[in-house]
């Protein structure tokens, strides 16, 4: 995949922003490691931290008090879920958040291919909430906006730009499959930079 010359890397760009809680992940079928291939292909060529391996985000920053507090919850979300239905790809998209403006909560570039909700995974995706946080409010389902994030970047002065994700989706076409089958889920303590982050448990459907 070639890289614009406007997002040529040069020394190592850890991103900055520091993520937080315990975090959910929904596991998707990476045919030929496509997606996991794509997400080292991007960070090594512009020099910045990879994400650590596809997924779609169920739920971002629960708290509690260790890590094997979160364990036990996430043991009820494999006894409630055994299964999700695949997402269907809408587009990819590039773009930037800054903390403060437009509502924005945090500082941060990236790069995502974008799906939409499968109404008949509203109940397994209530039920994941329920089972690990403890309550799913109403509307958690209808503001859920499934996407597959391949890279993160710094806001400003950023290397990844729109001809990244366009080069990204030309050079590896099974990126934006119509479909995307979902196989499991996975919880990650998401606390602090991208490297810092941990794999705690996970279970295939």
């Amino acid at each position: 995949m070639k890289m614009p010359m406007s997002t040529a890397a040069t020394a190592f760009r850890e991103l900055s922003f520091k993520f937080s809680g315990y975090t959910i992940w929904l596991t998707p079928r990476d045919t030929d490691l496509i997606v996991a291939k794509t997400l080292q292909r991007i960070a090594t060529d512009l020099n910045i931290s990879r994400v650590p391996s596809p997924h779609f985000t169920l739920i971002y920053d629960a708290s509690f008090e260790s890590d094997a507090a979160a364990m036990g919850r996430f043991g009820e979300v494999k006894k409630a879920v055994r299964e999700f239905p695949a997402l269907q790809c809408t587009g990819c998209v590039m773009d930037v958040e800054l903390a403060g403006v437009n509502g924005g909560l945090m500082d941060m570039a990236w790069a995502e291919i974008s799906y939409k909700r499968a109404e008949e995974g509203r109940e397994s995706f209530e039920k994941a909430i329920a089972a690990f946080t403890g309550n799913c409010s109403e509307g958690m389902w209808e503001k859920w906006v499934p996407h597959m994030s391949l890279a993160y970047d710094e806001p400003r002065d950023r290397r990844l730009d729109i001809g990244v994700l366009v080069d990204a989706v030309r050079g590896e076409p099974g990126l934006m499959q119509e479909k995307r089958e979902i196989v499991g889920m996975e919880l990650w303590r998401t606390e602090g930079r991208m490297a810092e982050w941990e794999k705690l448990d996970y279970y295939e459907f």
